[in-house]
């Protein structure tokens, strides 16, 4: 099944990142631009990629002047704005199209997989927001008015925080001692498997599964 890490992107520097390089990841892909009345949005990303750093999660921003031409510097500019204004620390990738007859292939494959309302795959406006779990999989396609913070609130929008424990334990980062012996034996025999799907699966229909803690 393809996923994202079939896909090479371009950093700022204009060298080719394998995004197979993200694997066991999960990952926040924006499409970013600095004169947006949503670039506010900026500050929020940040918060939320400090929190979530360690814990095996990344935001890919892709800077776009594609909606009413508010990307319109290079690059060096792009970067410069991000650092002086908000001290952005995610990585900021070449500027791109994300519609049309150029759009980046990476893009078109987010939109395939993830149409937005009713359907229509073109993005709408700055600051779209698509969620992938660690498996390369798109999971979710946030609207540009939906706020950073209500991506991890996982109010029924996400799972944000729900994916990236997943992940944790597939990537080995729970401690599997004696401590684990009251863990849920089906649970255990899920992690053994290193299945995404399953555990996803089964904690969300077995509520008695005790969440586990970020390591």
């Amino acid at each position: 099944m393809k996923t994202i890490y079939n896909f090479s992107v371009q950093d700022a520097e204009l060298q080719d990142i394998p995004l197979k390089d993200y694997k066991d990841k999960v990952l926040l892909v924006v499409n970013v631009a600095s004169y947006c009345g949503l670039t506010y949005q900026y500050e929020s990303l940040e918060k939320l990629y400090k929190k979530y750093q360690n814990k095996d999660f990344e935001i890919l921003g892709f800077p776009c002047n594609q909606f009413a031409f508010q990307e319109p510097g290079n690059n060096k500019d792009i970067k410069k704005f991000c650092d002086s204004k908000y001290g952005i620390t995610f990585k900021i990738f070449n500027k791109i199209n994300v519609n049309g007859s150029k759009e980046d292939p990476f893009y078109t494959f987010l939109k395939e997989k993830k149409p937005g309302v009713g359907g229509t795959k073109p993005i709408k406006w700055n600051f779209t927001k698509f969620l992938i779990n660690k498996d390369g999989e798109v999971v979710n396609r946030f609207g540009p008015q939906v706020e950073p913070m209500e991506i991890e609130s996982n109010t029924g929008k996400s799972q944000l925080p729900r994916i990236i424990e997943i992940t944790k334990i597939l990537n080995g980062a729970l401690m599997i001692n004696n401590s684990t012996q009251s863990m849920d034996e089906n649970v255990l025999k899920i992690i053994k498997r290193k299945n995404l799907r399953d555990l996803m699966s089964y904690v969300e229909t077995i509520d008695a599964v005790q969440q586990p803690e970020f390591i």
